[in-house]
């Protein structure tokens, strides 16, 4: 131990001082514990076995999972890709992902049961939850259409027919039905209630298929699932677009480093953006004139802007777009909850 007997001697004399009692027998044999020295070791064993464990935890603290609520369209298809894009860095990541509905989704990042969500944004919305947003994925509402349906034959859709036929689509209380109820609205328009509504888009198509009825349903949804025999028509005149904002409660910088780790990489995607503070209601606006062209940009990315240049005006119509390039329009918001489900999404320790 590299102590002298006469100031290890005094050390344990200056212990049974502090401990009040005598923890010691010396004898011409050596030195023994007595009754109260055998319990005072028991119990500092496991103190400094906790004090380990402190200080193990202090160097390597583990890591809660990053909470995300997302809206089931992005949940399905487009957080895999993102995730898993995390999970390949340096840094493990450990997510919790909870599908539902945006209205739920902020109100969960609100209350602190998700550190992040990702929301559609409704054009005719006030939002007065305090939370920071920032738009990072844009999509449209389109329309499939099975084999054999009047519509087949058509390239777009008029306007009044497209209001009065009965549509498969998600539930009446989302962001995106409100979006098309409203734009027909100001178009002079009143909309039939939808056939059915249904809480997943797979459940949407696949009802569609089966009854032979056109269904609403997000573009995104559309070309991810090519298989299916769905014509892809938009209502002629009108664009139906959607954007989805990144959404969190307070500064940036007071999130836990995993959580802005998170952020960082969504916002960083080549078209995120911020939102613009000034946007109004979608208008509607004329198709393209013949001959008119615009640029194509990469299925739900945002077009560059040209330095200073104001975001897009939020839209509900748009002009026309040619096939893959995204609208340029504002997105969904409130809704009243629907059905959450629950994955773990987690890259194994290096």
């Amino acid at each position: 131990m590299k102590v002298s007997q006469p100031a290890m001697s005094k050390r344990l004399r200056a212990l049974e001082h502090v401990a009040g009692a005598e923890l010691f027998e010396r004898s011409s044999r050596g030195v023994t514990l007595t009754q109260a020295g055998v319990q005072l070791y028991s119990a500092a064993r496991r103190l400094l076995r906790s004090a380990d464990s402190v200080q193990a935890l202090i160097k390597t603290p583990p890591t809660m999972p990053v909470r995300i609520g997302s809206s089931p369209t992005i949940a399905e298809l487009r957080l895999p890709q993102v995730l898993s894009e995390l999970a390949g860095g340096e840094h493990a990541l450990t997510a919790e992902l909870i599908s539902a509905n945006s209205e739920l989704v902020r109100e969960l990042v609100r209350d602190g049961r998700c550190d992040l969500g990702i929301a559609s944004i409704d054009p005719y919305a006030l939002y007065a939850d305090g939370l920071e947003e920032r738009i990072v994925w844009r999509d449209e509402l389109v329309v499939v259409v099975p084999a054999g349906h009047r519509w087949e034959r058509l390239e777009e859709i008029p306007a009044e027919d497209f209001a009065s036929t009965e549509l498969v689509q998600r539930d009446p209380w989302s962001n995106s039905s409100r979006i098309v109820t409203a734009t027909l609205e100001r178009m002079g328009f009143e909309r039939v209630p939808p056939a059915a509504a249904i809480g997943s888009t797979a459940g949407v198509i696949a009802m569609a298929e089966a009854h032979g009825m056109p269904a609403l349903i997000s573009i995104m949804a559309a070309r991810a699932n090519p298989e299916q025999h769905l014509e892809i028509r938009r209502v002629e005149g009108l664009r139906f677009g959607l954007e989805y904002a990144l959404v969190w409660a307070g500064p940036m910088l007071d999130l836990r480093a995993e959580v802005q780790a998170v952020a960082g990489h969504i916002m960083h995607l080549p078209f995120a953006r911020p939102r613009s503070v000034s946007q109004s209601a979608p208008a509607s606006t004329p198709p393209a004139a013949p001959g008119s062209t615009q640029q194509s940009a990469p299925e739900g990315a945002l077009p560059a802007l040209p330095q200073g240049a104001p975001p897009p005006a939020p839209q509900g119509a748009l002009p026309v777009v040619p096939e893959g390039a995204p609208p340029a329009a504002p997105e969904t918001a409130p809704q009243p909850p629907q059905q959450t489900i629950s994955q773990s999404i987690q890259r194994p320790a290096q």
